[in-house]
This record gives structure tokens, sequence and C-alpha cells, in this order.
């Protein structure tokens, strides 16, 4: 098992290392918040998730070179399940609501083959996180109006009234969820902003039967599904006991105790609340001054950080993080914890390969062990003109 585990941390790396240079080659400065109607075609594709998992992808969305990696581990090892999988994440230093969405293989797919989507649904997160609820809102509301969204086996939906009012979307059984499929431009009815298209995303294997709305296969999720959508206030936060479950599950302990004692819960109300860590960016910038400011991350001093990113990845050279114990001087930054000492020589060239292979959408070489094939997806897209963190 610990060959295994370690052979495949390689392949990770070497998978991370071709991800678009878009990642990380955000403009700095000042950015114009994004209007309403852009908010709408961004959370398309999500407003009619159940809650805990569109919790869970939204703070997700904010580490996206991490979601990157996780989901090509996924693709080079497709059987990757059960303590095998718990194993692999417990070697890794993603946020946890990265590792969460490893048990829902077909939203990591979605937020890897559709990067510019799931920059901008975080940037939204970060800056516009009270705007994007309430687009998510409207959507919903549309959708309930088209007859879309409704109350299935599947999931229970109930409407409050506020103040201020919302639409909820619960799993009908806790454990289990559903992931809905549906066309954006008909879900919600007629799309009203022509110069907005919505993005749109439809697994693999998925064939139209005519109807505007549907569920892929239930995936028993267990206590990985912890994320809650305050509607009232227009946040995101975590179910506290089943957070701390999973956690115990994909963290070792000293992980989970460094963890622990930054996430009190809110008294009283079996929760913790949500706070996005800057650290888990891994160089990503962020999309405007104000943002990265308020993260400790500048925008201003973005462009040496991008240069500097883009030709370590050009050459090969693993992310920027803090170089292994007892490395020569001088020597590239290595990435930190389970990275340390991994993905050198051969292992590293086989795996690159693996990984080009895999974008460009041919069947890759298998890997000594475990065997397996990348997953193949079927991205679509929409456009615009011109183109667990921290809890307290």
């Amino acid at each position: 098992m610990a060959c295994v585990i370690r052979r495949a941390l390689g392949s990770i790396l070497a998978l991370a290392l071709v991800a678009p240079l878009s990642l990380l080659a955000q403009p700095s400065g000042t950015a114009a918040p994004f209007k309403p109607e852009e908010l709408e075609q961004i959370a398309a594709p999500i407003a009619l998730y159940p809650d805990p998992l569109l919790a869970q992808v939204l703070m997700a969305a904010t580490y996206p070179l991490e979601a990157v990696m996780a989901a090509r581990m996924l693709q080079a090892y497709p059987n990757l399940k059960g303590e095998s999988l718990d194993a692999m994440l417990r070697a890794q230093n993603w946020d946890d609501s990265v590792k969460a969405l490893t048990r829902v293989p077909q939203i990591l797919a979605m937020m890897n083959d559709k990067l510019e989507w799931t920059q901008k649904l975080g940037d939204a997160v970060l800056a516009q996180r009270q705007d994007l609820m309430d687009a998510i809102q409207r959507l919903r509301a549309r959708a309930q109006s088209q007859g879309t969204l409704v109350t299935t086996p599947q999931q229970v939906v109930t409407t409050e009234a506020g103040p201020p009012p919302f639409v909820d979307i619960e799993p009908a059984t806790p454990d289990l969820v559903y992931v809905p499929i549906y066309n954006p431009l008909f879900a919600f009815g007629p799309w009203p902003y022509p110069l907005y298209l919505p993005y749109d995303y439809y697994p693999p294997g998925w064939v139209y039967s005519g109807a505007f709305f549907s569920f892929g296969v239930g995936v028993a999720v267990g206590v990985a599904l912890w994320g809650i959508c305050d509607w009232h206030r227009r946040e995101i936060g975590l179910d506290r006991d089943r957070y701390r479950g999973f956690s115990r599950t994909v963290n070792v302990q000293a992980r989970r105790d460094l963890l622990e004692a930054g996430r009190p819960a809110s008294p009283g109300q079996g929760r913790l609340e949500w706070e996005h860590s800057p650290e888990h960016r891994r160089g990503v910038q962020y999309r405007d001054a104000a943002t990265g400011q308020r993260f400790g991350r500048p925008a201003s001093a973005g462009a040496a950080a991008r240069e500097t990113f883009r030709g370590r990845i050009e050459s090969g050279a693993p992310p920027v993080g803090r170089a292994p114990r007892g490395a020569p001087t001088p020597t590239p930054p290595q990435e930190p914890g389970a990275f340390q000492g991994l993905g050198r020589g051969p292992d590293v060239r086989g795996y690159s390969t693996r990984g080009r292979e895999s974008r460009q959408g041919t069947r890759p070489t298998p890997a000594p062990a475990p065997r397996g094939g990348a997953a193949q997806g079927m991205p679509r897209g929409g456009g615009s003109p011109g183109g667990g963190g921290h809890h307290r």
C-alpha cells in the first residue's frame, strides 16, 4: 500500500504540472464586480444542487489548483475508493472541501474541464458571496415557476418566507446524494441574457432523453457531505459533527489537531463558520487587488509571482512551496508535506506523459499499480463577450 501511495503521489504532482497557465496568469489590479447576469451565468450549472453539496463546491472553487490536482488523481486512478482513497487523502494537505469532492468525482471532473468557470465561481465566492447566493436564489425561484425544481425521491425542496425568502434543497437521505443533471438554457425558463449564456456540463455517458432535469446515480457519501448554506445571512458554513467525522477519516492526527484549533463552533448552532485559506491557493493569483490584500496576497506583486510560477510549470518544476529539509542550496522550492522527496526521475517523466495524454483526450499508458485509464469528460461551455479553508 505504501509503495502504491508513494507512486501515486508522484503522479498527482506531475499531473498538476500540466494545469493551464490561465490558473496562474490572472489580471492584477482593479477588476469590475460581476454583473447580476454574469453571476447567474456562473451559478447556473450548480444552482439546483442540494445545499450541502453546493456549499462544498463553492468552498472548493476558491482553491482551483487543488481541485485540478484532485480531479487528475481520480482520472489516473479511477478505481481508487474506500480505505485506499482515504489513505491517499491523508497524505495530501489539500483543503477538506476539495478532499470531500473526491466522493463525487463528476464534480471534480467538471471543475477540471471547465477551469475558466471554476476560477470565476471562486472569484465570486470570495469577492461577492452574498450577490452570488442571491443569484442562486433567483435561479431557483425561476426553476420552481417552470416546474423544474420540485420535491422528488432524491431531494426535498422547501420555500421559506424569509426575510429574505429563499428556496432550500436537501438530500432526501442525508448520507446519499444525487447530482442533478440539467440544461441551464431550459431548466430556468427561457434564458434572459443572450450575451451571457450559462455554463453547462454533462457527465460522461449521459444521454439526453428529452427531459430538462434528471439525476445521476446516487452516491453514498456518508459524513463527507457537511456543507451548510445559510440563506438568511447569505453565507456558507459546516455541520460541525459531520465535518469532524469526515476529518478523522481523511486527515492524520497532527493535521486534525491543527485544523480543530482554528475552527471553534458557533455557540449552540452545531456548526462551524467557513473562511477562505490563502495557503490553499498555491500561488493562484486573486482576481483583484482588494481580494488579494484581504487575504494577505497583494495583487500588485502578482506579475513577478506569475512569471516565476509560469517558469516552474513550463520547466517541469513543482508549484511554489517550501523546500524539503536537507535539500541542497540553491534549489527550486518543492511542494510541502506529502510531496517532499517524491516525483523524481523516471516516475516524473512517465507520469508527466500520462498527464499530457489525459489532457489531449488520448488513452494514457497504465501506471504500474493500481492500473486504470483517465476518465473521459464531455465538457460544454458558455461565455461572455471577450471571453475547507479556515473555519471559525
